[in-house]
């Protein structure tokens, strides 16, 4: 028979499993989006500010993969530096504060990236772009599968 330490990391990493994969099935959805629905005005922005504009949101891409691989990690330290706060706490909300809020905090910040690679797609029309922001956002949910 399970223990109650057992039972409650095994919904956790059940719980983290069906959110990752609920954010990587989105990907797919902003995939889709932005190859079939995505029909920018080509007169709404000249080619410099197309270009600029996917700049600043790859700029942004950048700052948020760079959070989302060191953030979870102060997260989860804090929660552990809490303990005394956890101590009479279920091992639920143990493994709650040390494991699921920090990678879905990871995961929310990859996500992001998608979401700029579809207001790229929306806004300037530029795939390549697009395609490359999305297929870095798959990649880095990939590396930051629950394990």
């Amino acid at each position: 028979m399970k223990s109650e330490n057992e039972l409650a990391l095994s919904k956790i990493k059940k719980t983290q499993w069906f959110i990752w994969l609920a954010l990587i099935i989105s990907m797919f959805v902003y995939g889709y989006l932005g190859e079939f629905m995505a029909h920018p005005d080509p007169e709404a922005m000249d080619a410099n500010g197309k270009l600029g504009f996917s700049a600043a949101l790859i700029l942004m891409s950048l700052l948020n993969t760079g959070l989302a691989f060191w953030l979870p990690g102060v997260i989860s330290r804090s929660a552990q530096k809490n303990l005394v706060e956890l101590k009479d706490s279920s091992p639920g909300q143990y493994y709650q504060r040390t494991l699921l809020v920090p990678n879905v905090v990871g995961w929310a910040l990859i996500e992001s990236v998608a979401v700029y690679a579809l207001i790229v797609a929306f806004t300037t029309g530029m795939q390549n772009i697009f395609y490359g922001m999305l297929g870095v956002s798959l990649v880095l949910m990939i590396i930051k599968k629950p394990h």
